[in-house]
């Protein structure tokens, strides 16, 4: 699975080294993927400095609230240039 992939990479960095980049359009997000995300989210924390998520117009809003501090970019497609600060399409997480 790509989430193992993801897991260890991410382990062989240093602590805070990392800014990840999530691209969801397109996948299939079931009560089994959503559980092994936040299990990985979990694992990563000590390396990433900073996370932001696409594509997350189809993702449980559930999941996207049990992950701290991550940057949701919302609409139906990727943004060419980030949107400004304030704007009603940046959700920042806070827990």
């Amino acid at each position: 699975m790509l989430s193992e992939l993801v897991r260890t990479t991410v382990a062989q960095h240093g602590p805070k080294s990392l800014l990840i980049l999530a691209d969801y359009q397109g996948a299939e997000i079931d009560h089994k993927v959503a559980t092994r995300i936040k299990e990985v989210i979990a694992l990563d924390r000590p390396f990433v400095k900073r996370a932001a998520w696409v594509g997350t117009a189809h993702i449980p809003h559930a999941l996207i609230e049990s992950v701290p501090k991550v940057l949701i970019l919302r609409g139906p497609e990727l943004m060419s240039e980030p949107p400004e600060a304030g704007s009603s399409e940046l959700r920042h997480n806070a827990h």
